[in-house]
């Protein structure tokens, strides 16, 4: 089991709440998200289910910064950026019952809506706090490759 701080991110185009605290994520990304346009390119919506742990005894326990990097982004000027307080972390147990085992953690269901992509390029999601930077995720960005088939045949 790692001690260390980690996390995911899962890329997707919606994600809905459902009934019963459950999420439904709608067409989920699987490492890049060809565009089939020229950019800059316009999503009507985009979902990032992101998700952060943190071992319950460390001492790098502290509020978390989260930051969403676009193409093109600079690093210290993130798309979008949001604090997550130490408080709204859920403890697995509070307090632990069981040392060496147990983790804070934080789940956000993020939309981004319009996402507007100016450049090819990666979308990256990364936690700051106490234990560093800790990278959650990343997707490529790239144009549609050309095909090679015709558009249409004749049969």
């Amino acid at each position: 089991m790692p001690t260390d701080p980690y996390g995911w991110t899962i890329f997707c185009d919606d994600i809905r709440q459902e009934v019963g605290g459950k999420a439904s994520l709608m067409g989920v990304y699987r490492g890049i998200l060809f565009v089939h346009s020229a950019f800059p390119v316009t999503m009507p919506k985009f979902g990032l289910a992101v998700s952060y742990r943190i071992h319950f005894d460390d001492t790098r326990l502290e509020d978390v910064r989260l930051d969403i990097l676009l193409p093109g982004d600079d690093e210290i000027m993130p798309t979008a950026k949001a604090v997550i307080p130490v408080s709204q972390m859920i403890a697995e147990d509070d307090p632990p019952t069981s040392p060496g085992d147990t983790f804070r953690e934080f789940h956000a269901n993020i939309i981004l809506s319009p996402l507007i992509l100016k450049e090819k390029g990666k979308i990256s999601v990364r936690a700051i706090g106490g234990a560093g930077l800790i990278k959650l995720g990343t997707l490529k960005v790239d144009e549609k490759p050309a095909s090679d088939e015709p558009a249409s045949r004749d049969c």
